[in-house]
């Protein structure tokens, strides 16, 4: 091959070059922007999901970023210092709650909350159902039987009675030390075993006590001393540390779960869903139904694209790259063949 030949590639080379240069740097960007999204989103018209990719592609790159890609400990750790940052805001002093929330959002999550009244019920029963709670019922029936042997209106009315009530306790103590031990454990156990219609009794009260307008009412009340209250307030509550702990728990319990196979069941359910919904469906239609638009598009790469381009311009790094991926047309045998 003469050098003539290559010394016409390079012209070219550089004239090709060039003439990218000035479409990505120039005036006429944002024009060329538009015409190839609208060609592109035209292209795509016919084009239907299955036939650019398939569920188990998909699958497979889920696989790979949530159970297999390794998390640097450097992401938790930049999270806890943005989280710190966040913190200390100036502005949680000056925004208030009912500012993230307003009166209409709250009516109807506390309204759709009071629709499940079955999920309430399921879990009024299995709070009763506790031993914790049996024995806070059983604790408070002793300490509400012993208080009224103890301050009762005979005692208080009866001149000298508390003075009798004190004198037999203390000899009590004296004929046998270990006897009132033994009757107030004895008594404790006698609830206990015989709490259960309490308990029913309690669930009973619990469920009728906690009716749609009673819960409602108390919502309200709260919410109308929540909603004025500004965002700083609750640092009383959860200082810097705890809300740093809060996400390196979270972050623990992702690393733990997504090592279940039950966490990848669910995620490979939902891809199938979506693929048997939108598999014969156009790519257009897709994006058309997520309200992905051309417009849309457009806007956000005249936001990115002009001045990430003109970084690489003065860099060198966008002539490099040109160069790099068409000087090995220009000087290939096929291409000086042709010249």
């Amino acid at each position: 091959m003469s050098d003539q030949k290559k010394e016409l590639a390079q012209k070219l080379l550089d004239a090709q070059v060039e003439f990218f240069m000035e479409q990505l740097t120039g005036e006429d960007f944002e024009k060329i922007v538009e015409e190839e999204l609208d060609k592109f989103f035209d292209d795509i018209e016919d084009v239907t999901l299955g036939e650019v990719v398939t569920s188990d592609q998909i699958k497979q790159v889920v696989k790979k970023y949530v159970k297999e890609v390794e998390i640097h400990g450097a992401i938790p750790e930049l999270m806890g210092e943005i989280a710190e940052h966040v913190y200390d805001l100036p502005v949680h002093d000056t925004n208030k709650v009912g500012d993230l929330v307003s009166d209409e959002q709250f009516e109807v999550a506390l309204e759709k909350a009071l629709e499940m009244e079955d999920l309430r019920k399921r879990a009024i029963g299995q709070i009763v159902a506790n031993p914790v709670y049996s024995d806070l019922v059983s604790d408070l029936l002793y300490s509400g039987i012993k208080d009224y042997i103890s301050d009762n209106p005979v005692t208080k009315n009866v001149p000298g009675a508390a003075s009798m009530l004190k004198f037999g306790k203390s000899m009590m103590n004296k004929a046998a030390p270990n006897l009132e031990a033994a009757i107030e454990e004895n008594v404790k156990k006698f609830i206990k075993k015989n709490a259960s219609k309490s308990l029913k009794q309690s669930e009973k009260f619990l469920n009728k006590t906690l009716s749609n307008e009673k819960i409602s009412e108390i919502s309200q009340d709260a919410w109308e001393k929540i909603k004025g209250k500004k965002i700083s307030t609750f640092r009383e509550a959860i200082s810097a540390a705890d809300l740093q702990d809060f996400l390196v728990l979270g972050y623990e319990f992702w690393l733990e779960l997504r090592e279940v196979s039950y966490t990848l069941d669910v995620l490979d359910s939902g891809i199938d869903f979506f693929f048997s919904k939108y598999g014969d469906s156009t790519l257009r239609l897709i994006l058309e139904e997520v309200s992905i638009k051309k417009e849309m598009l457009t806007e956000e790469a005249m936001l990115f694209a002009p001045p990430a381009i003109e970084v690489l311009k003065e860099n060198g790094v966008l002539e490099k790259v040109l160069r790099r991926r068409l000087e090995p047309f220009f000087f290939s045998e096929k291409a000086l063949a042709l010249l």
